[in-house]
């Protein structure tokens, strides 16, 4: 987190850029004309995940838990011409999380 906004400093933006750390855009204030999402997006089975390295990446069985929260939450903190951009795995069932975008007003 720090490093993204020290870039953001250092490429005389930061005062546009606002850098957040967490599952949702929760603590935003206002609403974004971007957000970057970096997900935990890997599919892992339930006993996987000890390590804080293997944690870095687990998106809980489905590869999506995190994501699922984050579409969720996005249409309150994206403006009317908002994106997002974020990973998700092929492992992880593109199709459904296409259709939660959908279902919550999205579009991709």
């Amino acid at each position: 987190m720090n490093c993204a906004k020290k870039n953001a400093d250092m490429n005389g933006v930061g005062v546009k850029v606002e850098v957040n750390q967490g599952t949702t855009p929760a603590q935003s204030k206002t609403q974004s004309d971007l957000i970057l999402f970096n997900a935990l997006y890997l599919p892992v089975e339930r006993d996987e995940g000890r390590s804080w390295i293997e944690r870095a990446w687990s998106g809980g069985e489905t590869g999506k838990t995190v994501v699922d929260q984050f579409i969720d939450a996005a249409p309150r903190y994206l403006t009317e011409k908002g994106l997002s951009i974020f990973v998700q795995s092929t492992l992880s069932d593109v199709e459904t999380t296409l259709a939660k975008f959908s279902g919550n007003g999205l579009r991709r």
